[in-house]
């Protein structure tokens, strides 16, 4: 939703993304000539694991193994191409039609999930849509009434044209990998989906690389001066932006959407990873400690709880986008933590249009508090007021 991280229990250097994403700087610098409030160091700090995932550059996917030869038992070698059936041409799509394209296919493919969740593979891509989400989101909660100016600055769309490549890139080259493996043992319809899903990303990449499609420079972006350009959505904010969801129908339902989010949170904690974790001091866990200890009681009205359960989301997101790429937990314990991710996630966004018109819920801080020393014990009630 991408080296062995630092140790858990120990005091870790910050992460810093790699020096030669000259775009993510110059994004930064832009950050700070809007005269942002927020400071471009802290923006650069809560990002620095995300685009440090995005930065890694994708290896190319294993070839697809060669076609038998009619009449030819065993025999592997490809198959020519008849003279007579040259490939068709067809013009290539926009960069808007490709992010409609993946986002179709990203839909398709989530349709397989629970087959899928414990291949590497798949967990690599939900790290990379994880990351690229978590990069727009950020930027666009930190600049606040400033989102508007920082989108229709050129620098801005070069880093997010770059970052959205590089993530759909990556993601090809996972899922045509999967593909190839899950169609040799038989699983024909998450192996075409994956296969979809590559494709559509793939030609993102290409048509977003078409020098045609390259931002619009700021010259060009004339405006009345007591108004803001208007400016055309970056293409792959279809994949990182959701959909309104349903308000919550009845107290109930909120209720038990919140007792899921514990549930979740007790499945993980009682996980050999939880339990690794449990004490640590690094970082990470203690935000996402924090954060977790000052969630309302389950029957706290949604003004109250939008704020702390999105962000004990974004601090489960940063905990596994830490740690998914170390080989060092299980992936069913990664999973684990990344359901309870969505959870608390999905549960925000429903009680966000559940609150009574005119009510206002109390937002996140825009920062975490330094982190403190806790002894986390498990949740004795439903309350999730339990720490990590």
């Amino acid at each position: 939703m991408p080296s062995q991280p630092p140790a858990p229990p120990t005091a870790a250097p910050e992460n810093t993304p790699d020096a030669d994403w000259a775009e993510f700087e110059e994004a930064l610098t832009a950050w700070d000539e809007l005269g942002i409030p927020v400071p471009a160091s802290e923006v650069r700090a809560a990002l620095a694991a995300d685009v440090t995932v995005l930065n890694q550059q994708p290896k190319p996917p294993a070839p697809p193994e060669p076609e038998p030869v009619p009449g030819a038992p065993g025999a592997l070698v490809p198959t020519p191409r008849p003279a007579s059936e040259p490939a068709p041409v067809a013009a290539p799509p926009t960069a808007s039609a490709a992010a409609s394209a993946v986002h179709t296919a990203t839909a398709e493919a989530d349709a397989h999930a629970d087959r899928l969740k414990d291949h590497p593979e798949w967990q690599r891509i939900q790290t990379l849509r994880g990351a690229l989400g978590n990069v727009w989101n950020v930027l666009k909660e930190k600049a606040g009434p400033h989102w508007d100016a920082l989108r229709a600055d050129v620098r801005f769309q070069g880093f997010w044209k770059t970052a959205s490549i590089r993530a759909c890139q990556a993601i090809s080259n996972s899922a045509a990998s999967l593909a190839n493996r899950l169609s040799r043992g038989g699983d024909l319809p998450a192996a075409d989906a994956l296969l979809k899903l590559s494709d559509s990303t793939i030609t993102y990449s290409t048509a977003a690389a078409d020098p045609t499609s390259a931002p619009v420079p700021p010259s060009a972006q004339k405006a009345p001066a007591d108004k803001t350009p208007a400016v055309e959505e970056p293409a792959m904010q279809r994949l990182v932006e959701r959909s309104t969801p349903p308000p919550y129908a009845t107290r109930e339902d909120a209720l038990r959407a919140g007792q899921e989010v514990t549930a979740r949170f007790h499945a993980w904690i009682g996980s050999p990873m939880g339990q690794e974790l449990a004490e640590s001091s690094h970082r990470r866990v203690a935000d996402f400690r924090e954060a977790w200890q000052k969630l309302p009681a389950h029957a706290a009205g949604p003004a109250l709880a939008v704020g702390p359960y999105t962000d004990v989301a974004e601090r489960a997101k940063a905990l596994v986008t830490a740690a998914v790429g170390a080989a060092r937990f299980e992936p069913g314990d990664l999973q684990t933590l990344q359901a309870l991710a969505q959870a608390a996630d999905n549960h925000a966004a429903r009680l966000s249009v559940t609150l009574p018109p005119g009510v206002a819920a109390k937002a996140p801080t825009a920062a975490a508090p330094p982190p403190r020393a806790a002894t986390p014990t498990l949740p004795a009630a439903p309350a999730p007021r339990a720490s990590a």
